[in-house]
């Protein structure tokens, strides 16, 4: 009996597995929110972060090499766009990064109040239409319209009304969920390059 209890547990504690890490993920969690929700300088140093991403444009093949931090992204474009398809496109990246924040987010929530999920996979989704803004389609703004998650969450154990109040916790934190989801304003810089290297600030 002892025995059997035994191998329970090491089941449920299996280190590879999604529960527990969220073991480790909700302590972790809770001990940065401790030191980062005030209004202190300290605070916001700890809080507030400024992340610089810098995207490049390759020579012949026009693939776009996105680099983040000390990781880096190809985006590409179609063959009928004169491109090879090495890297996904930059709507697929922009689903993509609203995927990863939105099930980071599910985790953290989760972690921090106890639910054992034991998988978490998000699926997003949008329409593009590539005509908008161009000949005959001015009035229309290009953008990724229709956008839709779907999130499928194994176990949990909770009601309909839990997930419905965790989904809401969620969203309410997501970044980059309320980036796409509400307006924001982008202030653009150009910056000119002479063939001798020279930099002249146009705006």
């Amino acid at each position: 009996m002892a025995q059997n209890q035994n191998q329970n547990q090491t089941q449920t504690t299996n280190p590879q597995s999604l529960e527990a890490y969220l073991q480790v993920k909700g302590p972790a969690m809770e001990t940065y929110f401790e030191n980062a929700l005030g209004k202190t300088k300290k605070h916001e140093e700890l809080a507030v972060k400024t992340p610089k991403v810098v995207t490049t444009v390759e020579g012949r093949s026009g693939v776009r090499r996105i680099n983040i931090r000390n990781h880096q992204v190809l985006a590409d474009a179609p063959p009928a766009w004169a491109g090879y398809d090495l890297g996904s496109s930059a709507p697929e990246l922009l689903l993509g990064a609203l995927g990863a924040c939105l099930s980071h987010m599910y985790i953290v929530v989760a972690a921090i109040q106890k639910i054992p999920f034991t998988s978490v996979e998000v699926e997003t989704s949008g329409t593009v239409d590539m005509r908008k803004g161009h000949p005959g389609f001015e009035e229309q703004v290009p953008g990724i319209t229709d956008l839709e998650y779907t999130i499928y969450l194994g176990g949990g154990g909770l009601t309909p009304e839990g997930f419905k109040k965790l989904q809401e916790d969620v969203e309410k934190v997501c970044p980059v969920y309320n980036l796409v989801k509400n307006k924001n304003d982008i202030t653009p810089h150009i910056v000119n390059i002479a063939d001798n290297g020279d930099k002249r600030v146009i705006f």
